[in-house]
């Protein structure tokens, strides 16, 4: 199946001590945020979890992430799956970071994006069970299904996961076996605060003057069952695609 995570926000930390875990509800939590995420996971029972190094946080603040704390922390048993620190329009350095978390013990995985070079895809595809795909945010559909077309036909089956494209339009098409929901909380968070977003159906271009916080609790609750349903309906679409990726390898 194809398994969704839930991007972990400390503001919606509230609405997840309030969901039913036994629904199966997966985390990814990113390192910058660890620390907060600790004093959350005592309430929290994730089917799954994904250790995301924070590269986007990163490269948008210009701090630093410490590869060898990063690649430890990796190793825990509380993690299912990492993925290695990449750097964003850096695929030299990403591709050392990988291998670099690699020697030092790590299992996590590296992420290939958009515009770079297809070797380093063959690169990662024979050295890791699974790779990440990036660069997609904020990239239309229409103009990521030519690219997402040739990585998996120059590599499947194997296995990969999909950062912070969650549409169901990809995720129908291709059978990636994880993907990340990163934007699950925005529009909630965002109401809360009464901002509106451009677009949205909430908003329908009346005056926005904010959310409750029962109310934020109720929506982001929602948009969690909505995710559950959605990777219910993903395990039915590829259940034979993805039925021989599921025990092979360390993947999991």
């Amino acid at each position: 199946m194809t398994h969704l995570y839930l991007a972990y926000a400390g503001e919606c930390a509230p609405a997840l001590r309030t969901i039913d875990w036994s629904l199966g509800v997966n985390l990814l939590v990113a390192y910058p945020y660890l620390l907060h995420y600790r004093k959350d996971a005592v309430d929290f029972a994730p089917a799954r979890t994904l250790l995301d190094s924070g590269a986007y946080s990163v490269h948008a603040s210009g701090a630093a992430i410490d590869l060898d704390a990063l690649a430890r922390e990796s190793i825990r048993p509380c993690w299912t799956e990492a993925a290695a620190l990449d750097v964003i329009g850096d695929p030299v350095a990403s591709k050392a970071n990988a291998v670099s978390m690699r020697l030092l013990g790590s299992a996590a995985w590296p992420t290939f994006h958009v515009g770079d070079p297809w070797e380093l895809l063959n690169f990662y595809v024979a050295h890791w069970p699974k790779v990440g795909l990036g660069g997609m945010v904020g990239r239309s559909v229409s103009a990521l299904q030519p690219w997402l077309r040739t990585v998996f036909a120059r590599t499947w089956p194997h296995r990969f996961h999909s950062f912070g494209q969650t549409s169901m339009r990809l995720l129908q098409e291709f059978p990636f076996h994880s993907a990340d929901a990163s934007s699950w909380s925005l529009q909630p968070l965002a109401y809360r605060m009464g901002i509106a977003i451009r677009g949205s159906r909430l908003a329908g271009g009346r005056h926005v003057t904010g959310l409750t916080r029962a109310a934020t609790v109720a929506s982001l609750r929602y948009r969690v069952l909505e995710i559950v349903e959605q990777e219910r309906r993903l395990a039915s679409h590829w259940r034979s695609e993805l039925r021989s990726l599921q025990n092979a390898g360390s993947g999991r």
